[in-house]
C-alpha cells in the first residue's frame, strides 16, 4: 500500500491506496476531478499534475513528447500515465481552474404561461429550464408568476474527467454496471447542485421548485437516465431515447430538488438530440418558406436544412478541435484564451484573449480563425499543408518555423510563443471537412445550390464567438452564404425555457421530431469522395 496526498484549492485529501494504478484511477475513484480530454489514453497531454514529493522521474516516451526540459525538472507528470510506487505528494492547485466565460442572453419574456408539468400545487411558483452540453450545463430559474428567467447558473459538465468527446465517455460508460451507474450520478448530482444554488442565490424556497425541463445532446440524455450510450458509438448509431421522457425529481435520483416533475425534451434520431430539436422549435425554422441552414457546431456538428415543404438533417463527428482538446496549445474558452486572431499585412499578428488578460492558450473560435487567417495569406496549400518558409516572401515567412522535421504556424504573445503543429492544423482541417461535408450532403440531397440557400442560422454558445469571415475563408461555410448568417446563441437553454413556459412549446416540439428526415452520411454514396474534397481549400 503507498499514500497519496493531494494538494488541491479546496484542502489537501490524503488517500491510501495499492501500486500498480495510474493517478487519473486514483482521482476518479476518489472524486477528484481532473480534466481528462482523451479520456486516459495518454495522446492528449491534458492531464499534468505536479508531483512535489516522490517523484521516481521515470518518464515515460508519452510524458517526454508533452513536457519541456524545466517542465520535467519541476515534477509534472501525466496523470493517465504516472503509476507511483511509493508515497507522494500530487500539487493539483496549480491546475487552471478559470471559469468559462459565458454570454449573457436575453431570450424574452413568455406572455403565456401553463404550468401544466407542476404536480397539483399551486405553492409551486418555479420551474429550472436545463441544457446539458458536453462541455458545459447550463441551468435556468423560471417563475410562472412574471414569465421571465429570475436567475441562471452554469457549470463544467462534471463527465469531462472521463474525456471531453462522447465517443470517450461512451468508451468508459461501458466498461460495466458501476462506470454507468458513475458517469449517470455525475451528471444528476450536477443538475441537482445547480437547482440548490439558484434556490440560494434567487432567495427562495427550494420547496417552491416544482418543475424542469431538460435538453441535450442524444449522449447526454443516455447518460442521465443511465441507458447504455454503445449503441451510439457504432453502425447504426442508433438512440435507446426515442422520444421526450417524463419523470420525477424522485426518480431521476435529485437530492435537494424534492417534488416536481420533469420533461425530457424529445431528440431526433442518432446524434440529432433535443439540443437540436430545441433549437428548431426556438428559431421557427419549421415555419419558415425559405430555404434555411440551421448549424450547431461543436465536438458533434449538427445541421437542418429546411425547404418550402421539407426538412432533413445531419450529423458529423467533427472531433474536440474546436473545444481545444486535441490542439498542442489548446483550451476552453476561459479567462487568457486567445479567442480571436488575424494576420497584417506586415506579418505581425492582431490577437486578443478573454477577459483580456494574458494569454495561456488558444480556444476554439480562434484556431478557426488561425485556419482561415492561413488560407488567406496562402500560407497553406490546397491539401491543408504549411509551406516551408524559405519559399515565402517579405516577413510573413517569419510565422512559419519548423523544429525536429515538425513545421508549425507560431504566435507570439505575452512573452510566451504559441506553436501550432501540422497535426494540430489537420485536426482543425478535418473538423471543418467533417460539417463542410455534412452541408454538401444536404444541399445534393435536396437538390439544392448553396447560393440557393437564403438564410443560415448559427446556434450554440460556441457558434456565437466565429466571425463570418473565418467560417467562410476556412471553408467551413460556401462563400455565396457569406452574407446570409444569423446567429441566435443557446437555442437548446432557449428552448427548454419554452417547453418550461407553455404545454404548446411541447406540443409543437413533438411535432417538429416525427416530421424530419434523418440522412446517415456513411451510408450516402460517394461521401468518401465528397469528405475528401471538403478537406482542401
Amino acid at each position: 500500500m503507498i499514500k497519496l496526498l493531494f494538494k488541491t484549492n479546496s484542502g489537501d485529501k490524503e488517500i491510501t491506496t495499492d501500486k500498480g494504478k495510474s493517478i487519473l484511477e486514483i482521482m476518479r475513484l476518489n472524486g477528484i476531478d481532473l480534466e481528462a480530454p482523451c479520456g486516459g489514453k495518454g495522446v492528449c497531454g491534458k492531464c499534468k499534475v505536479m508531483i512535489d514529493t516522490g517523484n521516481d522521474e521515470n518518464w515515460s516516451e508519452e510524458e517526454l513528447k508533452f513536457f519541456s526540459n524545466k517542465e520535467l525538472k519541476n515534477g509534472w507528470r501525466l496523470a493517465c500515465i504516472y503509476r507511483p510506487k511509493n508515497n507522494v505528494v500530487i500539487n493539483i492547485k496549480e491546475q487552471n481552474q478559470n471559469k468559462f466565460s459565458f454570454l449573457k442572453e436575453d431570450i424574452g419574456v413568455f406572455e403565456d404561461i401553463s404550468p401544466s408539468l407542476l404536480i397539483n400545487n399551486k405553492e409551486k411558483t418555479y420551474g429550472i429550464a436545463v441544457d446539458i452540453g458536453t462541455t458545459t450545463v447550463v441551468a435556468s430559474l423560471f417563475s410562472f408568476k412574471t414569465g421571465n428567467v429570475v436567475k441562471e447558473e452554469y457549470a463544467i459538465n462534471p463527465q469531462k474527467t472521463y474525456g471531453l468527446d462522447v465517443l470517450s465517455r461512451i468508451e468508459y460508460q461501458n466498461r460495466g454496471t458501476k462506470e454507468l451507474i458513475e458517469i449517470q450520478n455525475k451528471i444528476v448530482n450536477c443538475i441537482d447542485e445547480l437547482g440548490f444554488n439558484l434556490s440560494k442565490k434567487a432567495n427562495i424556497n427550494i420547496k417552491d421548485i416544482g418543475a424542469m425541463t431538460i435538453a441535450g445532446n442524444t449522449s447526454m440524455l443516455h447518460f442521465l437516465l443511465g441507458l447504455s450510450a454503445i449503441s451510439l458509438g457504432k453502425y447504426p448509431y442508433k438512440s435507446l431515447v426515442k422520444g421526450s421522457v417524463v419523470n420525477t425529481f424522485k426518480e431521476m435520483g435529485f437530492k435537494n430538488l424534492k417534488q416536481g416533475r420533469v420533461y425530457i425534451l424529445p431528440p431526433i434520431k442518432g446524434f440529432i438530440g433535443s439540443d437540436i430539436s430545441a433549437g428548431i422549435l426556438i428559431s421557427g425554422l419549421d415555419k419558415k418558406n425559405q430555404n434555411t441552414l440551421f448549424i450547431d457546431i461543436g465536438t458533434n456538428g449538427e445541421m437542418v436544412l429546411k425547404t418550402k415543404d421539407k426538412m432533413v438533417c445531419c450529423s458529423c463527428a467533427a472531433g474536440p478541435a474546436f473545444e481545444g482538446a486535441n490542439i498542442s496549445c489548446g483550451m476552453r474558452a476561459e479567462t487568457g484564451a486567445i479567442e480571436f486572431l488575424k494576420i497584417k499585412e506586415d506579418g505581425n499578428i492582431e490577437s486578443k484573449t478573454i477577459g483580456n488578460n494574458k494569454a495561456v492558450g488558444i480556444c476554439g473560435s480562434a484556431i478557426l480563425d488561425v485556419l482561415g487567417e492561413l488560407a488567406k495569406a496562402k500560407l497553406i496549400g490546397k491539401t491543408g499543408r504549411l509551406k516551408k518558409p524559405e519559399l515565402l516572401d517579405g516577413n510573413i515567412k517569419k510565422l512559419i518555423g519548423e523544429h525536429n522535421g515538425k513545421r508549425y504556424f507560431e504566435i507570439k504573445r505575452d512573452d510566451k510563443n504559441f506553436r501550432l503543429y501540422q497535426s494540430d492544423l489537420r485536426q482543425i482541417q478535418l473538423a471543418k471537412g467533417a460539417i463542410r461535408s455534412g452541408i454538401e450532403a444536404m444541399l445534393l440531397n435536396l437538390n439544392i445550390k448553396s447560393i440557393d440557400v437564403e438564410e443560415v442560422i448559427i446556434a450554440g454558445q460556441f457558434g456565437k464567438h466565429l466571425r463570418v469571415e473565418s467560417l467562410i475563408s476556412a471553408g467551413l461555410l460556401p462563400k455565396e452564404l457569406e452574407s446570409k448568417v444569423t446567429y441566435i446563441g443557446n437555442s437548446s437553454k432557449a428552448g427548454a425555457i419554452a417547453c418550461l413556459s407553455h404545454e404548446k412549446w411541447r406540443l409543437n416540439i413533438e411535432n417538429i421530431v416525427k416530421d424530419i428526415e434523418y440522412i446517415e452520411l456513411s451510408k450516402l454514396e460517394g461521401y468518401d469522395r465528397l469528405f475528401a474534397e471538403c478537406l482542401k481549400f
